[in-house]
């Protein structure tokens, strides 16, 4: 069930194989997605013609976190990196134009490690608050609560902010009368966008970092 946000750039897959002759007529899409419970990073990277919508090849290939990225066909001449590691703050995407220039585009978020609810067990009648140990939802930043129970094949994915600037959120009753009562695991997905240029490719990135679960119990 962890693969909703990993399509917001995958819907790209446009077929193409056209190669840009002047790159600021392009833009570039980043995607980083990190699973702290299995340790893993995807990547995606694409290269898309805003008049046509077709993705097209990057001249000399990109880099991510300096590694050589695969360009995939089947998934709309993307490129794409996965692997395993811990997770770092800081993520590049990065190239060589023509002179052999390097040309960085960075983001980067902060994981959340460490989270819980005011209360094990969460009511319908009453709000609750979720609270995390580190950094704050900063500019560009959300935060999506996911809901799992498993004894119903129910999936309820929850979008939250706040501008508090406290590393907690409140909860009202109304999101969660959307829970129905029962056993419950809950892990976050904290997503970050960014924007910015890769040399002279206008760049629009997303970074998400999904939390280990922990278990919930939801009563009327």
């Amino acid at each position: 069930m962890k693969y909703i946000f990993f399509l917001i750039l995958t819907t790209l897959a446009l077929f193409s194989c056209n190669t840009p002759e002047k790159s600021p007529n392009f833009t570039l899409f980043c995607y980083v997605r990190y699973d702290e419970a299995v340790k893993g990073i995807k990547a995606e990277a694409t290269l898309q013609d805003p008049t046509n919508k077709k993705s097209v090849e990057l001249p000399g290939g990109i880099r991510y976190q300096g590694m050589e990225m695969a360009l995939t066909p089947v998934y709309g001449l993307t490129y794409r990196y996965e692997y395993t590691a811990e997770f770092l703050p800081s993520h590049v995407f990065e190239r060589r134009d023509k002179n052999n220039a390097r040309q960085v585009f960075e983001m980067g978020i902060d994981p959340v490690k460490v989270f819980s609810l005011n209360e094990k067990n969460i009511a319908h009648s009453k709000p609750a608050v979720l609270q995390w140990e580190g950094t704050p939802l900063g500019k560009g930043e959300t935060m999506v609560m996911m809901w799992e129970n498993t004894a119903k094949g129910l999936t309820v994915p929850m979008e939250v902010s706040t501008s508090s600037g406290q590393p907690m959120i409140d909860i009202p009753i109304v999101k969660l009368k959307d829970i129905p009562p029962g056993d419950w695991t809950l892990y976050l997905v904290r997503k970050k966008l960014t924007k910015g240029m890769l040399g002279d490719i206008p760049t629009n990135g997303i970074l998400e970092y999904y939390s280990k679960a922990i278990s919930v119990k939801v009563t009327p």
